[in-house]
């Protein structure tokens, strides 16, 4: 046996007998396999060549989750993952967009959303839902978990309006987010946009809501990710302390 089939041929078992997600090792693994692979022959490359539609005129207001650049990142693609990519999020059209290198230099693609199971860019952690709401309201595509316990998972749902700009007889575009908060308990999803449907989702830590709200109005304005995720924790500890208490 060659080096080169013998390389293959370790890589190969590693590949299919250790974790997918756990290790840093494992994720190295992966990445070793995909470059020896190719581009062209790992299944990331069956999406669609991506071209930007919408240049924005400001650059705060781009449709891109966090950055116009692409950032780090991983995503489990057709039950496959994939680490040490770079990708973008794009958040007007809900679409994974990844930067693979090729031969020319790179190519950036459009992954098949029907694939794409979850996704971490710069740490944040997406998945991707289809299920309704409580009132039956659909939701589909791509929330970021905020906070995830047992039985309980908080989500948050980046959304765009697009205005167009005219300036210098070109046309621009200026994204405004329109962000919203779902709270998955008991296997029900949740809108949790505001204090009195948290509370009516939550009746017995009503109180423990309107306290928080009245105590943390300046956190809900400035960081409204942290206000929501550290109410849920709170209650969260609320309800985890009552069980315990149930079950002694």
């Amino acid at each position: 046996m060659t080096t080169k089939l013998l390389f293959f041929s370790l890589l190969l078992s590693s590949f299919f007998l250790s974790s997918q997600s756990s290790t840093k090792e494992n994720q190295k693994t992966y990445i070793s396999f995909d470059k020896y692979l190719g581009v062209e022959n790992i299944d990331l490359s069956n999406g669609i060549i991506e071209e930007n539609e919408y240049r924005s005129i400001y650059n705060n207001h781009h449709q891109f989750f966090k950055s116009l650049d692409f950032l780090p990142g991983s995503v489990h693609y057709n039950n496959q993952s994939y680490f040490g990519l770079s990708l973008k999020y794009n958040i007007y059209e809900d679409e994974v967009l990844v930067k693979l290198p090729n031969k020319y230099g790179a190519v950036t693609l459009k992954l098949l959303k029907s694939k794409v199971e979850n996704f971490v860019i710069d740490s944040h952690k997406f998945i991707r839902v289809d299920s309704v709401t409580s009132t039956n309201d659909e939701l589909k595509g791509f929330y970021e978990v905020l906070l995830e316990k047992k039985n309980v998972v908080l989500y948050k749902k980046y959304d765009q309006a697009k205005r167009d700009v005219i300036e210098n007889r070109k046309v621009f575009y200026h994204f405004l987010n329109k962000n919203s908060y779902i709270l998955y308990y008991k296997d029900v999803y949740y809108k949790v946009n505001t204090k009195n449907a948290l509370s009516k989702i939550l009746p017995d830590h009503k109180k423990t809501i309107r306290n928080f709200y009245a105590k943390n109005k300046a956190l809900y304005k400035l960081k409204p990710d942290s206000f929501m995720t550290s109410l849920v924790r709170k209650v969260y500890s609320e309800i985890s302390r009552t069980n315990n208490k149930v079950t002694e």
